[in-house]
């Protein structure tokens, strides 16, 4: 058994025999397969990381915006996006209040 027992010889021999008819070379899949991880590798590194870094700032940014919009009072964000915000939050604020108990 190969692989750790997990492929038997009569389906490794099928393998090696599947490989020689689409004309594998095991060095350059081998090769590519490498160059594809580095590649991998360096495109988080080097892209996904400083995006994701952006949007957690650009998280924080709003939750601050936020906050500091629900303590400047409804007057002060006549005609910006918040309003709904604090419509909403004066909503459940009521009808939590009316609950029993």
């Amino acid at each position: 058994m190969h692989l750790l027992g997990l492929i038997s010889p009569a389906a490794m021999g099928q393998v090696e025999e599947l490989a020689r008819t689409f004309g594998v070379d095991w060095a350059h899949l081998g090769a590519q397969i490498t160059s594809f991880a580095i590649v991998c590798a360096l495109l988080y590194w080097l892209a996904y990381r400083p995006v994701l870094r952006m949007l957690e700032a650009r998280r924080q940014q709003i939750a601050l915006g936020l906050a500091t919009s629900l303590a400047a009072g409804t007057k002060a964000n006549f005609g910006t996006m918040t309003k709904p915000l604090h419509a909403g939050h004066a909503a459940r604020n009521a009808s939590s209040g009316m609950r029993p108990g």
